[in-house]
């Protein structure tokens, strides 16, 4: 039996019932937004887990669950707990999704993705320094709140692009000569500026042993913002899909989003991030990539 945890309508989440409910695959879903007629309960007994959860009318032996799709989102911005009234509302919510990720992170159960393994993403440098140990390169980066190191940067560089230097999205974008005067307000929030890297964006989603790999056809300093933005299936080279699978499980998880540039000039293939929770289904729907579908196999265990 798989659970999957998030929100029906987020597009991975809702791919990925597409493909169960086409294949007529069980599965379980925890609507965050149902919180309240949800519970969980479990115990360590003799060191194996014995529980169960509630799911509106229907209740599910832990031990039944081999497989979860974890795609939940933080519960204060759930509609239903930002408007609840009473604080034993409240108070549930918070018990419950404490309760699920710990199981998450106990459960025999095969999870993708645990918790745990999606914390490097919340500082890109630190998960920087564990990308270069996999054979692939890494841009070079300054975080810094100093205007005078950025311009050094820049002048040394020639093009550089800045953003987020933590898991919390933000649109890449080129620093330009007039952006410099705007560069005192670093002073206040240490900024990560990073090489700009000449060609195409390239997006590695890892499943397990298995890789889809998506050529990124854009002029845009971040394509994800582009709409005319082209996506095409590829093959990347055996050492390098062997990288990117090693790379995620050294992260410890089973299913990510690496996102590579190849530089033409060095003949080299840099990894600027890993996504740990990554919404495949753009690139799915971009692409043609059957990814939905490995991961519902996945999920049960089998090959596609």
């Amino acid at each position: 039996m798989i659970l999957i945890c998030g929100i029906p309508t987020e597009t991975p989440v809702a791919l990925l019932i597409q493909q169960l409910e086409e294949r007529k695959l069980p599965y379980l879903l925890f609507n965050q937004r149902n919180f309240a007629s949800t519970n969980i309960f479990y115990e360590i007994i003799n060191g194996k887990i014995q529980g169960y959860i509630e799911l509106n009318d229907v209740t599910v032996e832990l031990h039944n669950i081999t497989g979860v799709y974890n795609r939940l989102i933080n519960f204060t911005n759930i509609p239903e707990y930002e408007e609840a009234t009473q604080e034993a509302v409240r108070h549930h919510c918070a018990k419950l999704h404490d309760t699920i990720n710990q199981w998450l992170e106990i459960t025999d159960a095969r999870v993708v993705n645990k918790n745990s393994s999606m914390v490097s993403n919340m500082s890109k440098p630190f998960q920087t320094q564990l990308i270069a140990a996999f054979d692939l390169d890494i841009p070079e980066t300054i975080i810094t709140n100093q205007p005078k190191d950025v311009v050094e940067f820049l002048r040394k560089k020639k093009r550089v692009i800045y953003k987020s230097a933590s898991g919390v999205r933000s649109i890449v974008q080129e620093l330009t000569d007039e952006d410099i005067p705007e560069l005192q307000k670093i002073c206040w929030c240490p900024t990560q500026f990073q090489e700009y890297v000449e060609g195409n964006n390239i997006r590695v989603h890892v499943l397990g042993n298995q890789v889809f790999s998506t050529l990124i056809n854009s002029d845009a300093t971040d394509y994800r913002y582009d709409s005319g933005t082209e996506y095409i299936p590829i093959d990347l080279p055996d050492n390098v899909n062997q990288s990117c699978i090693a790379l995620t499980k050294s992260l410890g998880m089973c299913f990510s989003g690496v996102d590579l540039k190849y530089d033409k000039t060095k003949n080299r293939y840099i990894c600027f991030e890993v996504n740990p929770s990554p919404a495949y289904s753009h690139y799915e729907k971009h692409s043609g990539q059957k990814i939905s579908q490995a991961l519902a196999y996945y999920l049960l265990g089998k090959a596609a």
